[in-house]
């Protein structure tokens, strides 16, 4: 960032304090990193990398061996491979098992890294992706997972002369399984040598035979028989500890040739949020727990009140009502209800969230802007309302898919074009088939905008945006700094994927637990969404305030990466290259992955507009009342419904919508109609183009490491 003269903006100081807080360097400080070199190589039969210019030691090996079978002789030993670079070095592992069992794969090792007893190190973890300080007298273990609670596979730790990164690079989605990433300090022999005692990260791929629930993996790495995997592990350096993003270089130009970009347009505008209910709220009389229920309660009033309330919030980008059927009064454990929108079914009144006169479709019209739900344990399926039925989302299941649909055809029929994801998290189904799903939802419903909760990995926040709880809410805050969770930009993913969006989630209930009685003010709201906002953060803020200030969302890439390292603009956003499009998995002349029905994902996504009984302007096709009836733009009359008249031209540019969004924003022709429409069982057969690839949902996978010698 460029800086003038003079007395900075409240905003501006903000800024600065960001940077200065996390040591990134400068404009005009900040300098290619061309004249840093190491020399990386073996002294004794040990890694030893130090400084060029003055020979200080930085990572030397010593009795650390580089891979370590933790299994007890059960795990497949591999080749390995050193390859010197100028800034360090990268560890070539390639695992091969030729036994007829399946095999383990141990665990890795690096370091000793010599950067004294007092270090900092970059907390992996997703949430607030925060720096930390520790010393030898006080460390314990840390640990977390990938792609679990951290937001890329890669650990920094840095001192006040140099920065050191380890990062592994590996096809999560292939190979299906997690790594364990845990920073140790030396002790015993390891601590004894050139640099004094140091610290080291362990890259646990399989577990210990004594790990428990939590400190294990939850899918360890197990090779097949008969298979090779290849694991890149890259050490990097720099003289310039504020630049510390520098050494993680190596993994970003990997994650960028395998995954690309965002698959996204960034918001620029905040987020109003509304709780309609809540378990604290229910009583025998108000079973589902409504908000204001004497005056609110849509099961008695419908949803007119709720609708004007909202509406009165002028000034937003959006609004994002959560727990819009109510929350469960006996299996409150369960709460968010993964029903999130069927449940409007059960009476005329709570139908009216569908009423284009007094429903939430009025709402968009009425305030012109984007309308969400918040879909409750979107990764745990439940098969009937508040019966305690569980089960963790399987998208190979097809009556899981079913029930997802149901969900997700209300919610659009009632004009969302923003979905919460609550709870989609790898512990309850694995990252590798929630990409996948996530590719699914947005091809099916291509004018939703999908917001993963909790904060995703890299991987999955490269497909969609993401949610971060800001709050803070301790029983007894010390002060207003403990309101807040989130105090910097996300650095890891403005590095990784700029032009990223994250949901600053933020509430007040804390505020009212501080002992000065501080009152809630309108001056408050604003200056706190500013704040997250100078993060690169689009605020998203459970509050009743209008919004009456511009509110400017930075683009903190620009701020928090050093000039010569950020990706140009143009190439921020993925891009796919020329690909024959069946379905969202690349199958052609197959049923679907998901749900084995051509059919039913041939259809077109729904209107955005529906009706009630008691409606006065019918804006779309009746759904039957088991709500599982066909939501398309196309769907047959049957003589009941009263569909929008839509021309041969509506539905070329719905579509030409649709395939934008399929090929990552490649710009496509018309389609040709009718024969772009698929109907009934119709699967007629598409040749391969030579040249031309299928759609996998993956951006083509480049090495961008050469291994010298013979593979």
């Amino acid at each position: 960032m460029l800086l003038k003269l003079g007395t900075p903006s409240g905003s501006m100081r903000r800024k600065l304090a960001i940077l200065l807080a996390a040591g990134i360097g400068l404009a005009g400080v900040a300098q290619a990193q061309a004249d840093f070199a190491v020399t990386a190589g073996y002294e004794s039969g040990k890694i030893a990398v130090r400084d060029a210019s003055d020979a200080s030691p930085l990572v030397m090996q010593r009795t650390l061996p580089l891979w370590d079978d933790n299994t007890g002789g059960q795990s497949v030993a591999p080749t390995i491979e050193f390859v010197p670079q100028q800034q360090g070095y990268d560890v070539v592992y390639t695992f091969t098992n030729n036994t007829s069992m399946s095999r383990k794969q141990g665990q890795i090792r690096v370091g000793v890294l010599t950067l004294g007893a007092n270090v900092t190190y970059l907390d992996g973890g997703f949430r607030g992706c925060r720096t930390e300080e520790t010393t030898q007298a006080d460390h314990k273990v840390k640990f977390r997972f990938y792609p679990h609670n951290m937001y890329s596979p890669a650990w920094v730790v840095t001192n006040d002369t140099h920065a050191v990164g380890v990062s592994i690079q590996y096809p999560v989605l292939e190979y299906q399984h997690d790594v364990r990433f845990a920073m140790r300090k030396t002790n015993g022999s390891t601590s004894t040598g050139e640099g004094g005692p140091g610290w080291w990260c362990e890259i646990r791929l399989s577990n210990n035979p004594s790990d428990s629930a939590s400190t294990g993996l939850t899918y360890e790495a197990v090779i097949p028989p008969g298979q090779t995997r290849r694991y890149v592990v890259s050490v990097r350096a720099t003289d310039v500890p504020s630049e510390w993003i520098r050494v993680l270089a190596p993994y970003r130009d990997y994650f960028r040739s395998t995954y690309g970009g965002v698959r996204y347009d960034r918001r620029e505008t905040p987020v109003n949020l509304t709780t309609v209910a809540n378990s604290e709220n229910i009583t025998a009389s108000n079973p589902y727990g409504w908000a204001s229920q004497a005056q609110r309660d849509p099961d008695v009033f419908g949803w007119e009140k709720w609708v004007d309330d909202i509406a009165s919030r002028t000034g937003w980008g959006g609004y994002m009502i959560f727990k819009p059927t109510g929350v469960f009064s006996r299996n409150r454990n369960l709460n968010f209800p993964f029903q999130f929108t069927t449940r409007w079914l059960d009476n005329d009144n709570i139908r009216t969230a569908l009423d284009a006169r007094v429903g939430f479709p009025s709402l968009i019209r009425r305030t012109k802007k984007e309308l969400g739900f918040w879909w409750g344990r979107s990764a745990q399926v439940m098969d009937g309302w508040d019966n305690g039925s569980v089960e963790s989302l399987d998208p190979e299941n097809p009556r899981h898919v079913e029930l997802a649909n149901n969900e997700l055809a209300l919610a659009v029929r009632a004009g969302a074009t923003m979905i919460g994801l609550d709870t989609f998290s790898h512990l309850e189904t694995p990252t590798w088939k929630l990409y996948n799903w996530l590719l699914y939802l947005k091809w099916r419903y291509p004018q939703v905008s999908f917001v993963i909760e909790p904060m995703p990995c890299d991987i999955m926040h490269a497909l969609a945006p993401a949610w971060l709880r800001a709050f803070g809410e301790e029983d007894d805050p010390d002060d207003h700094d403990a309101l807040y969770r989130v105090n910097n930009p996300h650095y890891l993913a403005d590095f990784i994927l700029p032009g990223h969006e994250i949901w600053a989630g933020y509430r007040y209930l804390g505020l009212s637990r501080l002992a000065d009685g501080t009152e809630l003010t309108a001056e408050r709201v604003y200056s706190d969404m500013q704040r997250f906002a100078d993060y690169g953060m689009v605020p998203a803020f459970f509050t009743n305030f209008p919004l009456n200030r511009e509110i400017h969302i930075a683009q903190s890439a620009l701020d928090t990466v050093p000039a010569d390292l950020q990706i140009p603009r143009s190439e921020w956003k993925y891009r796919a290259g020329p690909t024959v499009i069946r379905t969202p998995t690349g199958h052609i002349n197959s049923a679907d992955d998901y749900s084995g029905n051509m059919n039913d994902l041939s259809q077109l996504p729904g209107s955005g507009m529906g009706e009630t009984p008691a409606s006065r302007v019918p804006m779309g096709p009746m759904l039957e009342s088991s709500g599982s009836g066909s939501m398309s733009m196309l769907s047959n009359d049957d003589g009941g419904g009263r569909g929008p008249v839509i021309n041969h031209s509506d539905v070329a540019k719905a579509l030409q919508r649709a395939a934008l969004t399929r090929t990552g924003g490649i710009a496509v022709s018309t389609p040709n109609l009718p024969a772009m429409i698929r109907t009934g069982s119709d699967r007629t057969a598409v040749s391969d183009p030579k040249g031309f690839t299928i759609f996998n949902g993956r951006a083509p996978k480049k090495s961008r490491i050469v291994i010298a010698g013979d593979e």
